[in-house]
């Protein structure tokens, strides 16, 4: 059997689109992961911080709240290049920190309006109700599905008000 320079050129031409495929493959695999760990930078810091505000409330640093405090830091390291190759990863932690101080900061605003507005000072109550309770699955009717535990850990969870949560 003799090989032909045709076929030669046919085998080279299907590893060139192979070995294209791969990179390709391989790029995409890359940007999603990297997409994937920055969103458990970000979740994992916002979690972490929104329990240190949980268990001890607002802690502050020369004056500063921790979690605005941690994300100038984190920032502008990685903005001057503190980070090096890195950077990425302190931007996605400090944009954890940002969202827990964001997030706390709007809902101080929110209460304050509620109650300027002749608004209740404790949070609104949430219905919730175990599946056996509800007569269709959704969430349109605003209703959770929830077991007994939750939902007493969700009844408990204001009973101090709103004050006693985000100070």
């Amino acid at each position: 059997m003799q090989i032909t320079r045709e076929q030669l050129q046919g085998v080279r031409a299907s590893m060139e689109r192979a070995s294209a495929r791969v990179r390709s493959m391989r790029e995409k695999t890359e940007e999603v992961v990297g997409q994937a760990v920055a969103a458990a930078e970000v979740s994992g810091a916002a979690f972490g911080l929104g329990w240190v505000r949980g268990r001890y409330g607002e802690v502050s640093v020369v004056g500063v709240p921790l979690d605005i405090g941690l994300a100038a830091v984190l920032h502008t390291t990685a903005f001057l290049g503190g980070g090096g190759k890195y950077a990425e990863h302190l931007h996605s932690v400090g944009n954890g920190a940002l969202a827990v101080y964001l997030t706390t900061l709007g809902a101080k605003i929110g209460a304050e309006m509620r109650q300027k507005a002749g608004g209740s000072t404790t949070l609104p109550s949430i219905p919730i109700k175990t599946g056996e309770e509800l007569p269709a699955p959704g969430f349109a009717s605003g209703w959770s599905y929830a077991p007994s535990y939750q939902q007493a850990m969700a009844a408990s969870q204001y009973q101090g008000g709103l004050e006693t949560h985000l100070a």
